[in-house]
């Protein structure tokens, strides 16, 4: 690993592209939710409480696992099929345990909090994807197709 690559992984995630998300109330229906998630072209929504917490989140594999083939009246509320054990990411923790966090919960979409709780953005998988890749084009580049393989030499370059 060299002293750059080592550097990357420290970095703090406040200074990746996080996105803005797109925040709904808790007893908003299913069908609003949707619709605004349509509007803006986003495939999640971070659901808050009435005192405006997060206290939840509503993707396409909540609407595929939870909504779709079911008969639900209009007025049913996003958080009765949001997932509700959240799971965040401080803005001070580093690009790794992001990597790390993604890795093990296996979701696409996770809240970024400052040290005051006050949410700053959200990441994905994408963007950090993404970030590795830009600030790590080698690296990115010469991996191996199978995690278990090991080249010998470099090529391609």
């Amino acid at each position: 690993m060299t002293n750059k690559t080592a550097t990357f992984w420290q970095e703090l995630i406040k200074y990746l592209p996080l996105q803005k998300p797109l925040l709904m109330n808790a007893s908003t229906s299913i069908r609003q939710t949707l619709t605004a998630m349509q509007k803006k072209k986003t495939s999640c929504s971070l659901i808050l409480d009435d005192g405006g917490k997060v206290c939840g989140i509503f993707t396409e594999r909540d609407l595929i696992e939870k909504v779709y083939g079911v008969d639900f009246k209009d007025n049913v509320a996003v958080s009765s099929v949001m997932a509700k054990d959240l799971v965040s990411i401080k803005s001070t923790n580093t690009v790794l345990e992001a990597v790390e966090r993604f890795g093990t919960h296996r979701f696409r979409h996770m809240p970024v909090f400052d040290g005051d709780n006050q949410l700053e953005g959200l990441l994905s998988v994408r963007v950090l994807s993404d970030y590795i890749a830009e600030q790590l084009p080698k690296e990115v580049l010469y991996l191996p197709p199978n995690a278990n393989q090991v080249s010998k030499t470099i090529s391609g370059g």
